[in-house]
């Protein structure tokens, strides 16, 4: 009866081991989600690789003030893969959420108060290595340009406390536009951030 239960057990844990993919070794896979998740049900921060981004972070560029909150979020993106993925999937991400303020101390852009789930935050791209993670950033203003790609890269050697904020401006503009947006972020500067 003993081996029995031990075998059910171990089983049962191979079986779910094989369903969690550790979100480090995602990187290691050669393709894309749909020629690599077979079986897959959480892309999970297993080891927590995540959790130094983790945190509220604080800078300046041109006379403004920028704080930037952090925090992991687990996204379900079953609907999103449904048609080549019949199982549902969860992956362990980075979200941020960001508040200006100009030199005068009036806040010109917050999304603070946000929904975790809103398209005017900054979500997952990718988690690169230990010290860089990329999101997508589309503004209130995503329709007229106000998009593109930002990275935060942790400085090594600084225990995890400063780092810097990187905006690629896409500008991408949709035909119902009237009128072209200025980015958020200035673009391609390395903004240094500090960890409160």
């Amino acid at each position: 009866m003993k081996k029995i239960i031990l075998t059910i057990y171990l089983l049962t844990s191979l079986y779910s081991m094989a369903q969690t993919l550790p979100l480090e070794q995602y990187n290691d896979l050669t393709g894309n989600l749909e020629d690599n998740a077979a079986g897959i049900t959480y892309i999970k921060d297993v080891n927590g690789v995540l959790n130094k981004f983790v945190g509220t972070w604080k800078g300046s560029f041109d006379g403004k003030q920028l704080e930037i909150v952090v925090k992991k979020y687990t996204r379900d993106i079953s609907q999103a893969v449904k048609s080549y993925h019949p199982v549902g999937l969860k992956w362990d991400q980075l979200i941020a959420k960001i508040k200006l303020t100009d030199q005068n101390g009036v806040v010109t852009y917050n999304t603070l108060n946000f929904p975790d789930d809103s398209p005017s935050i900054m979500y997952k791209k990718a988690y690169r290595n230990p010290y860089t993670y990329s999101f997508y950033y589309e503004g209130k203003n995503s329709q007229c340009g106000d998009n593109g790609f930002t990275s935060i890269y942790i400085k090594k050697n600084t225990q995890d406390t400063k780092a810097y904020l990187v905006y690629l401006h896409r500008g991408e503009q949709s035909p119902s536009c009237q009128t072209s947006i200025d980015p958020v972020f200035p673009n391609d500067q390395g903004i240094l951030l500090t960890k409160q």
